[in-house]
């Protein structure tokens, strides 16, 4: 486990408020819940589907497969997956924005790690 980078967290909230990040599994794979998120300095903008779940009560790798993977004809073993939880001045939102990233997409990225913190 590892923290994520306060920018990705500010990126996120900004995306969620402008109507782009995904409400439901079965709109994540939607173009237009895709958005560039930047990394470390010098690692440049990286392509993710965004998606907010409420809880994680649901198998992940079954959500992205079944709602991604499989419609997009992509294969599961490229695919990146990232759960960040949502945070405010309050602390926990009680939700989750995950991530998913592959090399299908416009400046996608088969890894995360940079966007986290170690």
């Amino acid at each position: 486990m590892a923290g994520v980078r306060p920018s990705t967290q500010l990126r996120l909230q900004a995306l969620e408020a402008a109507g782009r990040v995904a409400p439901h599994p079965s709109q994540w794979a939607a173009t237009q819940y895709r958005a560039p998120i930047t990394g470390a300095d010098g690692s440049g903008d990286r392509t993710y589907r965004v998606l907010r779940l409420d809880a994680l009560t649901q198998n992940l790798f079954a959500l992205l497969n079944q709602n991604v993977v499989r419609p997009l004809g992509l294969d599961m073993a490229g695919q990146t997956l990232i759960v960040v939880p949502k945070m405010t001045a309050m602390g926990f939102a009680r939700s989750f924005y995950v991530l998913n990233s592959d090399s299908s997409l416009p400046s996608g990225t088969n890894t995360c790690d940079h966007l986290l913190v170690y």
